[in-house]
């Protein structure tokens, strides 16, 4: 057993630190899938997503640490895709569904503990964000799921690397599988999706 390898690597947020560096470099030269069920949170316009957090009663503290690291993950995205190729597999919800079941910010890497939802404009002027950044820059796409494959759950996979799940509401948890059985296995997952 002292040999053994875990499955997976658990992080709350008492492992915040550690999880950060696990992540901060393990995405170059690779092609990489996340498949999300909210939008990235790197692609939204700051002054959307200042209103969006003024409006959901956020500190001026907890803005200003949002802001930061929305940022800092679009540079890091920017720099990813020097190298690599990224999709992005979204679910594009429908008005209809939307005030069914709120959908929040993708805020899971930073292990953000309060909800923070999005009225359907706000939603909507996201997605066309993510549409025209998807745009601007040759390695990044989106493709659009009109199923729901899971709730607040979120999914990164790297071939050959690591499969990331996070389940994404309060408490963040984040499962990072590196054994390669599993990761195999998980890569060759495959939703419903729509071009």
């Amino acid at each position: 057993l002292s040999k053994a390898s875990p499955l997976m690597n658990i992080y709350t947020k008492n492992e915040k630190e550690e999880f950060k560096k696990t992540i901060s470099n393990s995405f170059n030269g690779q092609n990489i899938k996340r498949i999300f069920s909210s939008l990235p949170l790197f692609t939204i316009e700051n002054e959307t997503l200042i209103n969006i957090l003024k409006r959901n009663k956020i500190s001026i503290e907890d803005i200003n640490t949002i802001i930061n690291y929305k940022n800092e993950e679009e540079q890091y995205i920017k720099n990813t895709l020097v190298n690599s190729k990224l999709n992005d597999v979204i679910f594009k919800v429908s008005k209809k569904e939307f005030d069914k079941e709120e959908i929040s910010l993708s805020l899971e890497n930073i292990f953000y503990e309060k909800k923070i939802t999005y009225t359907y404009l706000e939603y909507e002027k996201h997605l066309k964000n993510t549409i025209n950044w998807a745009s601007k820059n040759s390695n990044y796409t989106v493709t659009f799921n009109e199923y729901k494959t899971f709730k607040n759950i979120n999914i990164v996979i790297i071939k050959n690397c690591y499969v990331k799940l996070s389940k994404c509401s309060n408490p963040t948890i984040h499962f990072i599988i590196k054994h390669p059985k599993l990761v195999d296995a998980i890569s060759k997952f495959d939703p419903i999706v729509k071009e």
